[in-house]
């Protein structure tokens, strides 16, 4: 039974993140969680949602000096008359003219990227709950300036019962 224990000390050496770097991710994911609710950013948010990988416990290590990310999902009321590209591209604005934020932002497609000088980056994305039917919740792709449906809860606790059936011996 030694290779249990030496996969155990791989998964907690080399592939999954240390307690430090979840830890200064969590208070980061805090920090821009109150920021955009002090913000003049339009939308009313509803509540912020892990997502991706750090949602589903299997946020590694970056590779090859590269960054990890992370994902959050700000949940949102629909602002009458905005297109998707406008929930982003305004998200964007808001984290672009911070003094705070202005020179770690990228704004992409479906989200805002804010990377921090160490090997962290922290993607941002609006989800706009309930805008033509009670309880759909969508993202938005600016560059096509559409809606796309999803379920990144119900995705969430899917992976996370996956997840469940290895006794989670592959997550940390």
């Amino acid at each position: 039974m030694k290779l249990i224990g030496d996969f155990k000390d791989f998964l907690r050496d080399t592939v999954n993140l240390n307690k430090n770097r979840i830890d200064l991710l969590e208070v980061r994911v805090e920090t821009i969680k109150s920021f955009l609710r002090g913000s003049d950013w339009e939308p009313t948010i509803s509540a912020f949602i892990k997502q991706g990988s750090w949602a589903h416990d299997t946020i590694i290590r970056p590779v090859d000096g590269g960054e990890f990310d992370a994902d959050l999902l700000v949940r949102v009321l629909p602002v009458d008359g905005w297109s998707a590209a406008q929930y982003v591209r305004d998200l964007g604005r808001v984290f672009l003219d911070s003094g705070r934020y202005g020179d770690k932002t990228v704004v992409y497609d479906y989200c805002v990227t804010i990377t921090y000088a160490d090997d962290c980056k922290i993607d941002i994305a609006p989800l706009v709950m309930d805008r033509e039917f009670q309880g759909t919740l969508e993202v938005c792709d600016k560059r096509n300036d559409t809606f796309e449906e999803t379920q990144p809860v119900d995705y969430t606790r899917w992976i996370q019962e996956r997840n469940g059936y290895s006794g989670k011996q592959f997550v940390p």
